[in-house]
């Protein structure tokens, strides 16, 4: 019985955690929504390659 109660914490703390993981990511996502240049890929980027960048000034 004690090993059934250890899975299943196990489990509820795995999927809580991939959970808030997705939460993050979907928090994320709406603030490089807002500003694209706060993306970590772009902040490593330097000055050169961030000018290659596609710019439009239509945004959705």
């Amino acid at each position: 019985m004690m090993k059934l109660l250890l899975r299943f914490s196990g489990y509820l703390r795995n999927h809580m955690a991939k959970r808030q993981a997705i939460e993050e990511r979907a928090d994320d996502v709406e603030h490089w929504r807002r500003d694209p240049l706060a993306h970590p890929a772009i902040k490593a980027m330097d000055e050169r390659e961030r000018a290659d960048l596609p710019f439009s000034a239509l945004r959705d």
